[in-house]
């Protein structure tokens, strides 16, 4: 069975990284071969990670990011102004 490794912006979205995080989980519940690279804010994904259970870590990296994407930015813009937001570093992995 052959691995398969995902980018994951938590920061994006109405509902809060929480509503990302919970499919995260159900995600690698459901798909053994899969591994998540997880990006956004150090303290949101950390709390996360820290109560799952340690079966799970090996699958997953976290990549902290600093910069915070505001919903009236323009993409194009974020992509090329804030080179350590969630967004630019999904796109880059």
């Amino acid at each position: 069975m052959s691995r398969l490794t995902l980018a994951l912006d938590i920061m994006g979205g109405d509902n809060g990284p929480h509503i990302i995080l919970s499919s995260a989980l159900s995600a690698l519940q459901q798909y053994p071969q899969l591994n998540l690279i997880v990006c956004g804010e150090q303290p949101i994904m950390q709390a996360w990670f820290e109560q799952l259970p340690a079966e799970f870590y090996p699958r997953i990296e976290l990549s902290a990011c600093t910069q915070t994407v505001l919903m009236d930015e323009r993409p194009t813009s974020v992509l090329r102004s804030k080179k350590d937001s969630s967004m630019r570093r999904v796109l880059e992995l």
